[in-house]
């Protein structure tokens, strides 16, 4: 674990130093802002009550979003996995949803859905075909006998998803979760783009382009980086440690 840690950190000083010197050689913030430059962005977007106001629309909207998409492809997926016939007429939008474009989806979303509320909608609806996948596809994957066994000792339905089911559908279910948040924040911020959304981070990576202000477009992107690996910590954290209270992973298996 050590050694990764110094290998991460020795690769963002390589690249940091590549920064500097493709920044020097070009020698135009307006293309390419260096590093301080870029520092000097977010500490002067740091003192203002606008950044944090901002951060928090976007977080607040993409995190319903995720949690409304998580929930929803875990519902199709159970549901799915219940009956072949449900799966099947469930397979279909999944699979639409899954190959529109986003930027097609965000156009065709700002028809239906108020510019305020197109971040969460997008950010669901691009989530829940990846969760509905990976955890149908856990579920499908539980042992037989197991299945066989809570019927002969007659498990109640719930001791049949807490211990039959959920430790087989766990690790897929995390692992869907890893590529669904970065998703969410993709999607979520593109939506903010396209449909101007006041007062969010997509908002200001827009103006920021728009009137040339290169170094504050890295500031800002630098944040939702920032932002966006937070909140996939904590999500992880949550669920990992509701998921061994259940006893569906152990140490081990993570």
């Amino acid at each position: 674990m050590k050694r990764k840690t110094l290998y991460t950190f020795i690769s963002i000083i390589i690249w940091l130093v590549l920064w500097q010197i493709i920044s020097a050689i070009i020698s135009s913030p307006v293309f390419l802002p260096s590093p301080l430059q870029t520092v000097n962005a977010l500490f002067s977007l740091l003192k203002t009550s606008a950044y944090y106001k901002s951060l928090s629309y976007s977080l607040l909207n993409i995190s319903i979003g995720f949690f409304t998409g998580l929930f929803a492809g875990v519902v199709l997926a159970v549901a799915a996995s219940v009956n072949t016939f449900l799966q099947s007429v469930i397979d279909v939008p999944v699979k639409i949803i899954r190959s529109i474009p986003v930027a097609s989806f965000i156009i065709l979303a700002l028809l239906w859905v108020d510019s305020a509320h197109l971040s969460t909608f997008i950010a669901a609806i691009t989530i829940m075909p990846v969760i509905y996948t990976n955890t149908f596809s856990g579920i499908a994957h539980t042992d037989r006998q197991m299945k066989e066994m809570a019927e002969v000792f007659h498990f109640s339905p719930f001791k049949k998803l807490v211990y039959i089911y959920m430790p087989y559908a766990a690790p897929h279910f995390l692992s869907g979760i890893k590529l669904s948040c970065g998703f969410a924040w993709k999607s979520g911020i593109a939506a903010e783009i396209i449909g101007l959304v006041r007062h969010s981070i997509g908002n200001n990576i827009y103006k920021s382009k728009i009137y040339l202000e290169t170094d504050n477009l890295f500031a800002w992107t630098i944040s939702l980086i920032v932002l966006s690996i937070i909140f996939e910590k904590i999500v992880l954290l949550i669920l990992n440690l509701i998921l061994k209270r259940t006893g569906s992973i152990n140490d081990k298996a993570q």
